[in-house]
């Protein structure tokens, strides 16, 4: 109880609710989930003055077995999601922090990655798929990558589309909001069935009722619920604000304030805890809702309490709350653990080879794409469009000195036609689709490997079509060169510079985490490209401490190789006697363009994908990776330990 606005309570050594929480017995059960001490520390820097170290999550303890639902409720910012996060092995390597996760008495850093990844399944906040196969198709293939053992994936798939009431959607579209598709409900029961696919022990969900009206929120919980007993599997989930009928599904609620526990047991066990701080609650009211308001204070205590101040009521609930963990924490080392996982279960989980992954992504991001309807308009439009525009613009050009500047021109938009036509499209979907890649990524479903080489396969091809059948199309209508062997290096160029710029596409959407900043930043790219590729500016006027940069253009390399092919062993006409390019080497020589030869440019332009392919593949990796950072063990004896303070 709150006296004389201190937050200090004067408490029994022993009450009913003391002893019920310190008697009650171990569940029998083979999977012990427990979190000791858990401190997450990020780094914070005010407008004005020194970096600050904030605690979002401070001294936290916890326990779930199998067959158990347990839901961490809070207000906003109370670190519902980064404790999850930090249970779960998925906080950022940027972060602090300390503490100790066990899984029957081991310490989670001692397992393996790949067991810990199979052990666990994590439903995020949002659900994000591919929108063009069904909900079948979303779970066999999830089925095939995550859980190559299983005798039979069909019949894993409808046995799950069963448990998660989804048969009846089974062959329907995911969809999106702009095309139509399945109900939020029907989202997140098919991302809960994707995590369960593999049958782990543990399963995390962050806010799974978001989004949801009452009916199909309760509908979540409910099969959540169902996967405690049929699947003997422990649920762990934050939930803000559940309605009563959600609220009794769960076995035990995680009270969060200020990042720091308020409350851990059941429902009915933290109302006379409650009512004993001064907080009875009132009849015919949601307890979870008035928790929050207690713990936020929107409701005042009871008249027995003088102060007003919600920081000393919070203060209050996590003194309160101390007193009752220390006692419990010190009988824990009395109590019998379960049996510790056994060198089989270590080592049962195996993975596809590289190449069975790259065939079955192929094969799902292959149906996506093409299931696409406009993707074929946008592609046919586009390049007939550059085709007629451009083609007729220099449509039959002759020899004359004004052709000249016209079949210069032309050979200078083209790589940059190129470049803009192919990776434009690409970073807005390769960037948008590196969110379901890091999911992915993060539950251990492939390699970046075979993820990439599928990524190339079937969307290469996309990007590549387009600016080069456009670029075929343009040649033959402008008149350029019309000898067999000089199209066949025009082909080979225009191919080489529409693939530089998709590999380097890769690597900036691989790197750069936003779309619209990738969009930025890749027509900047290109810009200097054409700046320094010697068309617009003589490479020997530019100064010389900024020469260098035309080894670093991809359309230098690409404009010189067009124009050496085009001009070489031509004569143009002049009239009256004026003639500033008689023959075509004359053009080349007024730009200094002559080298590299045409053949070092072909290789340079080979090198330059190759390498940017490589980089992308590093670059993805990267950017993809599973945040971790080791947590700093704290010796765990069932004292407090080093306190932090929260900023």
């Amino acid at each position: 109880m709150l006296s004389n606005g201190s937050s200090t309570l004067t408490r029994p050594e022993s009450s009913p609710l003391v002893d019920m929480v310190l008697s009650a017995e171990t569940p029998s059960s083979r999977i012990h989930l427990s979190w000791r001490d858990i401190t997450y520390s990020i780094e914070t820097k005010p407008a004005k003055g020194k970096k600050l170290i904030k605690d979002i999550i401070s001294g936290v303890n916890g326990d779930i077995y199998s067959g158990q639902l347990i839901g961490i409720m809070g207000a906003s910012g109370s670190g519902k999601t980064s404790l999850l996060n930090c249970i779960a092995g998925r906080v950022s390597s940027s972060a602090e922090m300390e503490g100790n996760v066990f899984l029957n008495g081991q310490l989670r850093e001692g397992l393996k990655s790949s067991f810990w990844k199979k052990s666990i399944g994590f439903s995020e906040q949002e659900d994000i798929f591919l929108t063009n196969l069904t909900v079948r198709e979303t779970l066999y293939y999830q089925a095939r990558l995550r859980a190559p053992v299983a005798e039979n994936h069909d019949q894993l798939v409808d046995r799950i589309l069963g448990e998660m009431q989804l048969a009846k959607i089974a062959q329907s579209r995911v969809g999106d909001p702009e095309q139509g598709g399945i109900s939020g409900g029907e989202k997140k029961r098919l991302s809960i069935a994707i995590e369960i696919i593999t049958s782990p022990k543990i399963l995390f969900a962050d806010e799974p009722t978001s989004g949801l009206d009452a009916a199909s929120a309760l509908a979540v919980v409910e099969v959540l619920k169902k996967l405690t007993t049929t699947h003997n599997m422990a649920i762990l989930c934050t939930i803000h604000q559940p309605r009563n009928t959600i609220l009794d599904l769960f076995d035990k609620i995680h009270l969060l304030a200020g990042g720091r526990t308020v409350w851990f047991g059941t429902v009915n066990d933290a109302i006379p805890h409650f009512k004993m701080l001064g907080f009875e609650l009132p009849p015919q009211t949601n307890p979870g809702d008035y928790f929050l308001d207690a713990l936020s204070g929107a409701v005042v205590a009871s008249k027995t309490s003088v102060t007003t101040d919600p920081t000393e009521y919070t203060r209050a609930f996590i003194e309160a709350w101390a007193l009752l963990e220390r006692k419990a924490l010190s009988k824990e080392n009395l109590t019998t653990p379960p049996a510790a996982l056994s060198s089989e279960e270590l080592s049962r989980h195996k993975s596809n080879s590289m190449f069975t992954e790259f065939i079955l992504l192929v094969r799902r991001h292959g149906t996506h794409a093409f299931r696409d309807r406009a993707l074929l308009p946008a592609l046919v439009g586009n390049t007939a469009l550059m085709a007629i525009l451009l083609g007729f613009m220099f449509f039959r050009l002759g020899y004359s000195q004004g052709d000249v500047q016209s079949r210069f021109g032309l050979l200078q938009f083209l790589p940059m036609n190129g470049a803009f036509s192919s990776v434009m499209p690409l970073l807005a979907t390769f960037t948008a689709s590196k969110t379901l890649m890091i999911r992915e990524r993060r539950a251990g479903t492939f390699g970046i490997f075979p993820r990439f080489m599928a990524e190339l396969v079937v969307n290469g091809p996309i990007s590549f079509l387009g600016p080069f059948l456009s670029g075929v199309i343009i040649y033959w209508m402008t008149a350029l060169n019309p000898l067999p062997a000089r199209f066949g290096i025009f082909v080979v160029v225009t191919g080489l510079n529409i693939i530089s710029w998709i590999s380097m596409g890769y690597f900036v959407g691989g790197m750069i985490p936003n779309a619209q900043i990738a969009q930025m930043v890749f027509p900047m790219i290109a810009t200097l490209s054409m700046l320094f590729c010697g068309g617009i500016v003589n490479v020997l006027s530019i100064p010389v401490a900024l020469r260098w940069i035309q080894w670093l253009s991809v359309t230098r390399y690409v404009f010189t190789a067009l124009l050496n092919n085009e001009f070489q062993d031509e004569t143009f006409i002049c009239v009256e006697g004026s003639c500033q390019f008689p023959t075509g080497e004359s053009v080349v020589s007024f730009f200094n363009l002559q080298s590299p030869s045409i053949l070092v440019n072909i290789l340079i332009l080979v090198g330059i994908s190759a390498s940017f392919l490589v980089l992308a593949i590093f670059g993805l990796h990267r950017a993809t990776s599973i945040p971790q950072r080791r947590m700093r063990r704290r010796r765990f004896d069932g004292e407090a330990g080093p306190k932090r303070t929260l900023v």
